[in-house]
C-alpha cells in the first residue's frame, strides 16, 4: 500500500508555469485536509504534515525543493514539524508524544512529554534549545535536543488557557498569556531562556491574539482578531514589547460578508517578511461560498505591506475541468531566503523563486470594480473616481519591484500629477477610511 501511495503522491504531483507569478501551485494532494506545517532547512530538504490519506494523517518530505514528494516512514499523526538539520528532527503528536529523528525521518522515536495533550509550535533557535506549545497553556522547553522536555511556568498567580512563545535565541523569548479568568491578553518576557519572565504589556478587552512574533530584539508582531466584529488586528512593537501600535493591510474592498484570519509571519531579515491570511465568504444564508487566501509583503520592515499572491478556493465540482474542488485556506509560511519558500495550504502546496518581488499581483473583477482610473494608458496626469460612499484616506504608486514613489494623501481634486514617473507599469493603491483598499494597474506611456 506504501508504494502505491508514493505512486499517487508523484502522479498529483504537478506545477503550474507563469512569467510573473510569485507563487505557484506545486503539489495538490486532491483530497481533503492537505498540508498543514511545514518546515524547510535550506532550498531541498523539506517537511509537512497533516495530510490525510487513507484516513490517516501522514507526513510527508522532500529532498529536490518539493518536486518529488513522498510519505514520511512512521509519521502519521504529526501536527507540527521542525528539523534543525537535514538529520535531526522533530514531530509533536496529539497525545503529548513528540517524536524525533536522527536521519531525516526515516526512522523516529518516541519522547513522552510532561502532557498528554496536543502539542504544536515546535521552534528551536539551536540544536539544543527548544520550545513547544500545548493546548491548553502550558510552555514545554528542552535545552538537550529534545531528549527531555520540562513545563515553564510563566507566572504562579495565572492559570494560562492559551500561549504563543517566540524565542530569538536560548535567552530572550516572549510569550502571549490568556488567562483563566482575565479578559485581557498579556505579553511576557524572559532574558534567561524561560526560567524567569516579566509581564510588559496587555492588550485591552476584545483583543484576542493568536500568534506572538519578533523579527529582531525590538521589532515584533502579533496576529489576531477583534470581537465581537471578527475582524483581524494586527499589531507591532518597536521597543520590544512594551508598547504595541495597530497595523493595516491592504485588502481589497469586498462587498460580501467576510470574515478573516491572519494565519502566519515570517521575516527572513529586518525589513523583508510576509503574512498569510484568510477570508471566508458567506452567503446570505451564512452558508461559506469560498476562501480567499492572500499573501502581503514588506520591505521597510512593515511601515507598508503590499498584496503580493491571491487564491480562491471552493468546495464543489466544476464540470468545466471534471474535477472535484476543495476549500484550501492558506496554514503555514516557512521561507529560506529572499527569494525562495513555501506555503501550506488545506490541500496544497505553493512556492515561489521570486519572494521578494511584486510582479504580477493578481487582479480580479473586485479588486477595483468601484475604481475607475482615466486616461489609463497615461503621459502625465490621471483621474482617480470612487463612488461617493467610499471615503479614500492615501494613496500610493508603486514601482514592480516594490519600490514606494509617492505615498500622500488622497487629492481633494481626485487627480495625482505623475510626469515624473518613467515610461513602464505601476500599482496603484488607494487606501479607504475602512482599512480596505483597491488596487489597480497603471501604465505609463
Amino acid at each position: 500500500m506504501k508504494t502505491k501511495l508514493h505512486t499517487l503522491l508523484l502522479l498529483l504531483f504537478f506545477t503550474i508555469g507563469h512569467a510573473n507569478a510569485q507563487w505557484e501551485l506545486q503539489l495538490n494532494l486532491n483530497m481533503y485536509a492537505g498540508a498543514g506545517r511545514i518546515h524547510f532547512v535550506n532550498e531541498t530538504h523539506g517537511w509537512t504534515t497533516g495530510g490525510l490519506i487513507e484516513g490517516a494523517y501522514e507526513c510527508l518530505y522532500t529532498t529536490n525543493g518539493g518536486k518529488n514528494w513522498y510519505l514520511l516512514p512512521g509519521a502519521t499523526s504529526g501536527i507540527d514539524v521542525f528539523f534543525v538539520s537535514q538529520d535531526i528532527g522533530f514531530l509533536s503528536t496529539w497525545d503529548g508524544i513528540i517524536r524525533k529523528t536522527v536521519n531525516g525521518g526515516q526512522t523516529w522515536r518516541d519522547i513522552q512529554t510532561p502532557t498528554n495533550k496536543l502539542i504544536y509550535n515546535l521552534q528551536f533557535v539551536d540544536e539544543y534549545n527548544g520550545w513547544a506549545q500545548v493546548y491548553g497553556g502550558e510552555i514545554l522547553h528542552t535545552d538537550d535536543c529534545g531528549e527531555n522536555w520540562t513545563v515553564q511556568v510563566v507566572s504562579d498567580s495565572i492559570t494560562p488557557t492559551h500561549v504563543s512563545v517566540h524565542f530569538l535565541n536560548s535567552n530572550t523569548g516572549w510569550a502571549k498569556v490568556s488567562a483563566q479568568g482575565d479578559s485581557k491578553r498579556s505579553v511576557w518576557k524572559t532574558d534567561n531562556g524561560g526560567s524567569e519572565w516579566d509581564s510588559i504589556f496587555s492588550w485591552p478587552e476584545g483583543c484576542y491574539i493568536d500568534k506572538i512574533y519578533f523579527v529582531n530584539e525590538q521589532n515584533g508582531w502579533a496576529l489576531g482578531r477583534l470581537s465581537p466584529s471578527d475582524s483581524i488586528f494586527l499589531s507591532q512593537t518597536v521597543d520590544g514589547g512594551y508598547t504595541w501600535n495597530e497595523k493595516k493591510l491592504p485588502f481589497p474592498d469586498y462587498k460580501y460578508e467576510v470574515r478573516e484570519k491572519l494565519r502566519d509571519i515570517q521575516f527572513i531579515n529586518d525589513t523583508l517578511g510576509w503574512i498569510i491570511c484568510n477570508r471566508t465568504i458567506y452567503d446570505d444564508f451564512d452558508n461559506i461560498e469560498g476562501i480567499e487566501s492572500y499573501v502581503f509583503v514588506t520591505k521597510d520592515g512593515g511601515s507598508i505591506w503590499f498584496l503580493q499572491f491571491y487564491n480562491y478556493s471552493y468546495d464543489g465540482y466544476n464540470p468545466a475541468t471534471d474535477s472535484y474542488h476543495y476549500l484550501s485556506p492558506f496554514l503555514d509560511i516557512c521561507m529560506v531566503s529572499t527569494k525562495k519558500g513555501w506555503i501550506a495550504a488545506e490541500n496544497y502546496i505553493y512556492t515561489t523563486n521570486n519572494g521578494d518581488s511584486i510582479i504580477g499581483i493578481p487582479q480580479k473583477e473586485h479588486f477595483n470594480n468601484k475604481l475607475n482610473v482615466y486616461p489609463n494608458p497615461f503621459k502625465d496626469w490621471i483621474s482617480i473616481q470612487l463612488p461617493q460612499y467610499e471615503k479614500p484616506t492615501k494613496v500610493t504608486i508603486s514601482s514592480i519591484d516594490g519600490k514606494i514613489l509617492l505615498h500622500e494623501d488622497f487629492p481633494s481634486d481626485n487627480t495625482l500629477n505623475l510626469n515624473f514617473l518613467s515610461k513602464g507599469v505601476y500599482f496603484l493603491t488607494v487606501y479607504l477610511n475602512n482599512n480596505h483598499s483597491l488596487i489597480d494597474k497603471i501604465i505609463k506611456l
